[in-house]
């Protein structure tokens, strides 16, 4: 009788909304992590530069969050990957999934 391997732990990515920052949502840190999450990072979604992009009419994958959004799942290398989007950061991760799947 094969005993199955326990999965890896799960990285959770949270992506804040647009006026939202880590202090907003580190307070989710802790719990993912004593239920069981590997990994949790807090993107930050506001920052000067993406106001700067806006105003010129260029995209919003220029933001952090959504560069924390393609280095994690670049690093992932098989653990599970849990993102979580609220506000204008679900609407990066929308982006993500519609431009890579």
């Amino acid at each position: 009788m094969t005993v199955p391997s326990t999965p890896p732990a799960p990285t959770v990515l949270v992506i804040g909304g647009f006026l939202s920052s880590p202090p907003v949502y580190g307070p989710l840190r802790e719990p993912l992590l004593a239920r069981g999450a590997g990994h949790v990072e807090v993107a930050q979604n506001w920052t000067p530069d993406w106001i700067l992009s806006v105003r010129r009419g260029g995209g919003a994958i220029a933001t952090r969050a959504a560069r924390a959004l393609l280095r994690a799942v670049d690093e992932a290398d098989g653990v599970p990957l849990l993102v979580v989007g609220h506000s204008t950061g679900g609407g990066e991760v929308a982006r993500y999934i519609g431009r890579h799947g």
